[in-house]
């Protein structure tokens, strides 16, 4: 006894694969059947679900099943569930598009245009239905922003065009900061040649007080007088004297200049 085929499951397999498997699995039967297209198109309605079945009965009209031959119920089926599989496959392809790496706006913004050809979108759905994966799969984070605050009420034309200009604007800007960053790093470069250390932010000189200017042997004031004890190397405001050991030069100096007197 020959064995019936499992039933076909669209979501599972395509049509043409179900075909394929059953002139398989139902080969016995078929051979039995021969040329008598009756009893073929018996034995693949019965692999096939109600809802399938009942399909190909509306589209066969005004053709009745039983009437049908065997090789039309197969171009019946082919018809109706790979054009279903692929305009199915060609949305989802199209919906999950991304930019890709080093790929340009032109070039992405034409990829995406031809999925959605393949996607059978009403004419007035469609512009509206390329603007959102265009937007949501650029991979700059900076141009989907300004996307979304520019483009509410743009054709999806616009939104390219746009986004090419913004991608101009951001190789500018890279180009300027790596200009600034070669600068920098070339300075950088000098003084560590010159053996220029750089004074940190935080540094204070303890000669005059000011701050990440310069180090304590680089200072002006090595050579400077104070007015406050009198000694070289700083200034008044950094001087750390106490009170008392300037008295006890203040007391020193008259002393000094008495002896002087008597000595003469």
């Amino acid at each position: 006894m020959a064995t019936q085929c499992p039933a076909f499951n669209p979501s599972l397999e395509t049509v043409v694969e179900f075909l394929e498997r059953f002139t398989d699995q139902s080969a016995d039967s078929l051979q039995q059947a021969g040329d008598d297209s009756t009893k073929k198109v018996s034995i693949l309605v019965k692999s096939l679900p109600v809802n399938v079945v009942t399909d190909v009965q509306r589209r066969l009209k005004p053709v009745k099943l039983s009437d049908a031959t065997y090789e039309n119920i197969k171009e019946k089926l082919i018809s109706q569930h790979e054009i279903k599989k692929s305009v199915i496959g060609a949305t989802v392809q199209f919906l999950n598009r991304k930019q890709l790496p080093d790929e340009s706006i032109e070039n992405y913004a034409r990829a995406l245009n031809g999925l959605c050809s393949n996607c059978n979108y009403k004419y007035c759905r469609r512009d509206r239905s390329l603007q959102d994966p265009f937007v949501s799969g650029l991979r700059s984070a900076s141009i989907l922003s300004g996307l979304l605050q520019d483009c509410e009420n743009k054709s999806f034309n616009e939104c390219v065009e746009k986004a090419k200009l913004l991608t101009t604007f951001s190789a500018d800007a890279q180009d300027i900061k790596l200009e600034c960053n070669h600068h920098t790093s070339y300075k950088v470069t000098e003084h560590r040649a010159k053996g220029i250390k750089k004074v940190p932010t935080s540094y204070i000189c303890i000669r005059c007080g000011q701050q990440a200017n310069h180090f304590t042997n680089d200072c002006f004031a090595m050579k400077l007088k104070c007015m406050k004890c009198q000694k070289t190397g700083h200034l008044a405001r950094c001087c750390k004297s106490t009170a008392k050991s300037l008295h006890a030069v203040s007391e020193a100096a008259p002393r000094d200049a008495v002896t002087s007197r008597v000595a003469k």
